[in-house]
């Protein structure tokens, strides 16, 4: 700012003092002159507290993003120390297969897809019967581009649970993308 402020006083108030004694046209041209000066020194003042809006708005967007992260982190820690805990205090599968869902569960939620399919392939393994760890898998291999294998869990689904509509219309979607439109209808 000072160097603004600098920057008027000489481009601006010492020639204005010179104007006195100088005759009429040559008095326009000299404040012609400083005008087009004066909206240069405007136009940069402008910018530069535009970039410090700019970076002032940034820097609350990271301060933001960072305790929203914070948050996250926390929460699936939590989940995490549950599923430690689990895994002490029982050896039955289904118990097991639930805890290590849920942490998947997670993990989905805020789009960590390998962490996610990590747990539905633990939860899976524990729990082959359970046709929601398939079908959640389906939905990470979707988000990596894995189409044949999601295909292939969601047919899972559908021999777990024949009247599981959901995985019959994503199935159909799925062969679809892949290209397999006669199996997809």
């Amino acid at each position: 700012m000072s160097n603004i402020n600098e920057t008027l006083r000489r481009r601006v108030v010492g020639p204005i003092t010179n104007l006195l004694l100088l005759n009429v046209e040559t008095t326009a041209a000299i404040l012609l002159r400083q005008g087009a000066a004066l909206t240069g020194v405007i136009t940069r003042a402008v910018d530069q507290a535009r970039q410090l809006a700019e970076t002032d708005g940034l820097q609350n967007a990271v301060r933001s993003q960072k305790k929203y992260l914070q948050g996250v982190a926390e929460q699936l820690t939590a989940e995490r120390e549950k599923v430690d805990r689990r895994l002490q205090e029982t050896d039955d599968p289904q118990d097991l297969a639930l805890a290590v869902g849920r942490l998947g569960h997670g993990y989905h939620a805020y789009d960590l897809w390998n962490a996610a399919e990590v747990c539905y392939r633990k939860a899976i393994h524990w729990d082959p019967s359970d046709p929601q760890w398939p079908y959640a898998l389906s939905h990470v291999l979707e988000k990596q581009g894995e189409l044949e294998e999601a295909a292939r869990s969601l047919e899972r689904v559908i021999s777990l649970q024949p009247d599981h509509r959901l995985a019959y219309i994503r199935l159909g979607r799925a062969r679809f993308d892949l290209g397999a439109v006669e199996a997809a209808a």
